[in-house]
């Protein structure tokens, strides 16, 4: 079964069932997705690529970064059909 239908016959459901019935549903469609564990995009990432984002915040903290203005300017520069 596709998405798409699983979600048409969870709006029926919806649809077809009375105001108590809809408030249970409610509720435990509440306590399914607050039971589900924190998707946390670095938990994701290889320590190489943690590293490197470490290494990003380090330099930003010793102001060692570029303006974004300078950033915009050098990709316009490069390419400008991004004017």
């Amino acid at each position: 079964m596709s998405i798409q239908e699983m979600k048409s016959q969870l709006h029926q459901l919806i649809d077809s069932v009375d105001e108590p019935i809809l408030e249970q549903l409610l509720n435990s469609a509440k306590r399914i997705i607050a039971d589900q564990p924190d998707n946390d995009i670095l938990d994701n990432l290889t320590s190489e690529q943690l590293a490197g984002l470490q290494k990003a915040r380090d330099e930003a903290r010793r102001g060692e970064g570029t303006p974004l203005a300078d950033f915009k300017r050098k990709m316009e520069n490069k390419w400008p059909q991004l004017k």
